[in-house]
Formats: C-alpha cells, structure tokens, sequence
C-alpha cells in the first residue's frame, strides 16, 4: 500500500509532516532544513518549523546518522519522532544501531531516495561526489518507511515495518499502486546498471593507484594528521580514540633512534598507519557516504580510497553495511568455515 503526495516534492513532504503534527501522530520529526546556501539536520517540534524544511536539497554537510547518536545515546526518545535519511546514512544508522549507539525507542525512521549530493564546500562546481556516482544503493535498505521520489513527479510512502505501517494507516487514504511501484523500479535499475559500470572502471584504476606500500605512501603523503576523516565518518564512534591518546607521544630520544634508522622522520609522525588502523576499525561497516573526503583539507581522496577497500571485504565477508538489521557484524561473529584459504595462494 501508499500513500501519495501530490505537487512539488517539498511542499508535498511538508504537507505530510504537517499532517502528522496535527493528527498528534507525531512530537517531533528529523529533518535537513535550510541553511544560507546548504542544509543541516535539525529537531522540529511544530508544523510551523517544517516551512524551513530542505530534505531534497542535494547536500549532506554532515550524518544525520551521527546526530542520531548525539540525540538518543545517554537515553531513549521520549517523544514519538520521525526521522528523515538518505540510504548511505539509514545504512549508517543501521550498522550504529548494531553497535548500541542509537536508541530506537519512539524514532521512526524513513528511507528517502537519493541520486548523490554536492559536498558541502564544492556547491558552485554542481557536481555530485566521485563515490556518489559509483553508489549501488540510490533507494533505502531497511528502516520503517519508503519515501519514493526519483524518477517520479512527487513523493510516495510505502511502509516496511509494523511501525511505519501504523504510522501510514494513522494517516488514512493508503492506496495501491503497482504501476507507480514498477515505474520507480524501472528508474532505480537503471541508475544502478550506470553506477556499477562506473564502479567496474574505477576499482580497476584505484587498485592500480594505491597497490603496493609505495603507492599507499604516496596516497596519504599529504596527510597533515588532522583527523577530519574520523571526526565526520558516522561509523567513527568512539569518544576515546587511541589514535587521539597520548600513545604516540615518545621520548626525544626515541625520536631520534626513529630518524636515524630512516635518515628523516617526518612530521606528524604515523599517519599511515592511523589510516590503516582506522581501515581495520570500521571499513565493514564503511558505507561510502563521502564525507571523510569532504572533510580532509588536503584533498586526500579518502573516501574513495575506503569505497576501495570496502567493495572488496564486502566481498570477502559476504556483508553489506546496513542493508539488514539481522545481520551479525562479521568482526564480531565466529565463523569456523571462514577465510580457509589463508597463507594458501
């Protein structure tokens, strides 16, 4: 069954927040709302508030995933909420949800559509990330409800869980429509088929960029050890980071056995291996949003380098982040059929 919206597309989504505020169906909904030039997730609690709404506006500054956590880690919501993500950050949700870092007591979550967005300090070049034009997953995975709009002349509803189900009923006027069903379908295959073909081409020429230590040296040669990648990627939650603690501060002496035994030690000292112990970290549960790479202010390619790295222990492990709530995270999963090759090739 859905629910329809007719219109422009944002005034079609307020109109059903709206309507959500005033049949009390709802106390609040999570939303991207306008910002000069941009847009940033906010908490609203009136249908007046959702005037300001930007949700189709194609940039994405910052994870609503990673506000979620800051909304619902020290406890649950009180409140009956509705929560707006694009796929990449309903897939982060998802794999935080795994790792107990958002609460989903009273949160509905809708899955809305997305074709790519700009990042945040690129807007004037109106070109869409390098990893969004390489994205598998332009529709939402899981989550509650559907919302339905690419390749279509207005936004349509469709509940995927109990909750959003509820949620829709409580609306009334739910109809079906199998041939607005197909015609969505018909536009997501189609920007799949595209993407995959890109992602083919630039597996090939990323492996050929960064294989062998030489070439990941040189990857990350510019890398200022700022630590903007981890402080913006939604999977990066711990509030402790031993890459940030005081164990790579050594004695003056050992820095000079270090510079000695390679005839210079640059500064900051260990940045690769912060990338590859971040890599280790979370790249399961990567979900190729971007925004590392918008946030490193060197231009380090970043991100593409974990859609990279992602793509084949996706491959490995037979998981993809956040496509189902079910499944275990492998690094915590014992397998013992698992990886029984090692050390045979």
């Amino acid at each position: 069954m859905i629910k329809q919206y007719s219109g422009d597309k944002e005034k079609a989504l307020r109109t059903f927040i709206k309507e959500l505020f005033e049949k009390n169906i709802i106390n609040a909904a999570f939303l991207p709302i306008k910002q000069g030039e941009t847009a940033f997730p906010a908490l609203i609690t009136s249908a007046e508030a959702v005037e300001t709404s930007a949700l189709f506006l194609p940039v994405m500054p910052v994870s609503s995933a990673t506000q979620l956590v800051r909304l619902t880690h020290e406890e649950p919501l009180h409140k009956t909420t509705i929560a707006f993500l694009r796929p990449c950050e309903m897939r982060a949700a998802v794999e935080l949800i795994k790792l107990n870092q958002i609460k989903t007591d009273n949160l509905i979550f809708v899955g809305v559509d997305c074709e790519g967005t700009y990042d945040a300090k690129d807007l004037e070049k109106n070109d869409i990330r390098e990893v969004c034009k390489i994205c598998e997953f332009p529709e939402t995975l899981t989550g509650d409800i559907k919302l339905a709009h690419l390749g279509l002349d207005s936004i349509y509803l469709t509940p995927i869980s109990n909750k959003g189900q509820d949620l829709l009923e409580k609306t009334g006027n739910l109809e079906d429509n199998s041939n607005i069903e197909k015609e969505h379908n018909d536009y997501i295959e189609k920007i799949k088929k595209e993407h995959l073909l890109l992602k083919e081409t630039f597996l090939k020429e990323k492996y050929e960029e960064v294989k062998g230590l030489e070439n990941l040296q040189k990857y990350f040669e510019t890398c200022i050890n700022c630590h903007n990648c981890m402080q913006q990627c939604p999977i990066c939650y711990c509030h402790e980071c031993f890459f940030d603690s005081r164990a790579f501060y050594f004695k003056s002496e050992q820095f000079i056995t270090s510079a000695k035994r390679r005839e210079a030690l640059k500064f900051p000292t260990d940045t690769l291996l912060f990338h590859i112990g971040r890599m280790n970290h979370m790249v399961l549960s990567c979900v190729n949003c971007g925004l590392c790479e918008q946030a490193c202010p060197m231009d380090i390619k970043v991100g593409q380098l974990f859609t990279y790295v992602n793509a084949h222990a996706r491959d490995e492990f037979g998981y993809v982040s956040g496509k189902n709530i079910e499944d275990e995270l492998p690094l915590t999963t014992y397998r013992e059929d698992e990886f029984k090759n090692v050390g045979e090739k």
